[in-house]
């Protein structure tokens, strides 16, 4: 992790990371990621606030902080898996002949009456719309949850001409 202030090792991070990293007249840093969309600009960042929000605005635009430790030569620790979240998914329910079923060899198979086998058919049918049901219900999940975000960018975007409008009035009223 990028000790806060530290300029130069974020430059090098985002540059490893495929970004263009540019100084300005000014000493200000002007960084372009590798799909080109948003540019974000910083300064030296020595207060812990303006590194928090510069992260983040890099975090937007498309950079991912190295969340390990450095160790010794520049090279990095995993990281602690205590640390690390895992969201576990949701299990379907089963008919139990039916996963005795799918879980049996082929051969096990051939020996059943005819209308064990009918009654596996239709266990397997049941499981497979069960799957299918779960399917479409998190497909329409994660269709909501995109039209969330493609509001949020739209409103991050909005926010950001704003900003841009603030700026160069108060750029105008104090001269840069």
């Amino acid at each position: 992790m990028i000790s806060p202030g530290d300029t130069r090792s974020l430059i090098r991070d985002l540059e490893a990371q495929g970004w263009q990293v540019e100084q300005t007249e000014r000493n200000h840093y002007r960084a372009k990621p590798p799909n080109g969309e948003q540019i974000v600009h910083f300064s030296r960042l020595q207060e812990p606030s303006s590194w928090k929000n510069a992260l983040s605005n890099l975090r937007r635009s498309g950079y991912i902080e190295d969340k390990g430790k450095h160790v010794g030569n520049g090279n990095r620790a995993p990281i602690p898996a205590h640390h690390v979240r895992e969201q576990s998914l949701p299990t379907l329910p089963t008919t139990t002949r039916a996963a005795a079923v799918l879980a049996a060899p082929e051969s096990s198979l051939e020996g059943m009456a005819l209308d064990a086998l009918f009654q596996t058919l239709r266990d397997a049918k049941e499981l497979h719309a069960l799957a299918i049901e779960e399917t479409t219900r998190a497909s329409a999940d994660l269709a909501k949850a995109q039209r969330r975000v493609d509001e949020c960018m739209r409103a991050e975007q909005g926010t950001a001409v704003e900003l841009r409008k603030a700026k160069q009035a108060f750029d105008l009223a104090f001269g840069d």
